[in-house]
């Protein structure tokens, strides 16, 4: 039997499902020849010693063995393009390959393209997890392959991670909000399963009820353009609504569409404010105001602590904090 957080062998298959190792060898590159019963108890004798299949010398004879695997949320969102930049900056110079997918903001996902990035025989992977269990990552580290959490902390500190200050971000939008004289104001958050809606949350509320403020949140499914055009209807449902702080910029991207289709004036009925300062954001009309944080920054000192070029503190304090920019999205409550 294998032990816990060592890989499993084709010989350790091969004595649990009562073959050979030639057996084994063919369920896993010519199936075809092998009988269906003997194909499934070998498949069954895989699930249930983890069974991880090496394909690097199959499939990566390149030397992407010294490549490294990068899952994202959301590579349609600019704010993640702008990260995987950051990655390449650093395996650029140092001649290593990037394979980079999305999990959607799906677990199932991500818990798929796991198993197949750890199956390549990568040198380590950079992960932006979709939720807080972060045990499949302990897990595959434990391995031996290297992992480096990419805007998200792990509580116990087993996994390195690089992460952004979300909650201050979301106080220098809320403050701003209401240094214009908003007091109702509603925010526009994707799912608390991901940690910056969690902080952004966090921070967004503790500035509300240091001001007197009661918090409006709306929750969106994804963190899209649809999804902030979609919850338009609700915003305008709350009472005497003067201003929207929008978890990321694409939501704010959405909502500006369904107000100004709704006939709903920006800024002058209502003010609205992105997070992340996406570069389409000072091409709107108006131009978003927003909160810039560094997606590129943390993308490079991510992949520097992968590499052990940099420790992971040195990492953190590299980051700059969130900058409020100022533009014309926003402007005085008129009420």
């Amino acid at each position: 039997m294998a032990e816990a957080n060592r890989r499993a062998t084709s010989r350790e298959v091969a004595d649990a499902a009562g073959v050979s190792q030639a057996t084994v060898s063919n369920v896993l590159n010519r199936p075809d020849v092998v009988a269906p019963e003997t194909r499934e108890r070998v498949t069954r004798a895989m699930e249930s010693l983890n069974f991880v299949v090496n394909r690097s010398a199959r499939e990566l004879r390149m030397g992407s063995s010294e490549a490294c695997g990068v899952i994202v949320l959301d590579i349609a969102n600019p704010f993640w393009a702008q990260v995987t930049s950051g990655i390449e900056s650093v395996t650029g110079p140092l001649e290593r390959a990037v394979l980079l997918a999305s999990s959607g903001e799906s677990t199932v996902k991500e818990r798929q393209l796991l198993h197949q990035l750890e199956a390549a025989g990568l040198l380590g992977l950079l992960v932006a997890p979709t939720g807080e269990h972060l045990d499949e990552l302990w897990r595959i580290q434990a391995r031996g392959t290297g992992v480096v959490l990419i805007d998200h902390d792990d509580a116990t500190g087993r996994l390195p991670a690089v992460a952004l200050d979300h909650v201050a971000g979301a106080r220098l939008a809320t403050n701003h909000l209401i240094a214009q004289g908003h007091r109702r104001i509603a925010m526009v958050n994707g799912s608390i399963q991901n940690h910056w809606c969690r902080d952004r949350r966090a921070g967004y509320e503790q500035v509300c009820r240091s001001a007197g403020i009661t918090p409006l949140e709306v929750a969106v499914d994804g963190m899209t353009v649809a999804s902030g055009f979609d919850c338009v209807s609700h915003l305008l449902a709350i009472d005497g609504l003067t201003a929207v702080f929008c978890v990321n910029d694409m939501v704010a991207l959405g909502v500006l569409k369904g107000l100004s289709e709704r006939g709903v004036g920006v800024p002058e009925e209502i003010s609205v404010i992105g997070y992340d300062d996406s570069e389409f954001s000072a091409m709107l009309s108006p131009a978003l105001t927003t909160v810039r944080q560094s997606a590129f920054a943390i993308g490079a000192a991510a992949a520097r602590v992968l590499f052990n070029i940099e420790s992971v503190e040195s990492a953190n304090r590299s980051l700059e904090a969130p900058v409020l920019v100022d533009r014309q999205s926003v402007v005085p409550a008129r009420y």
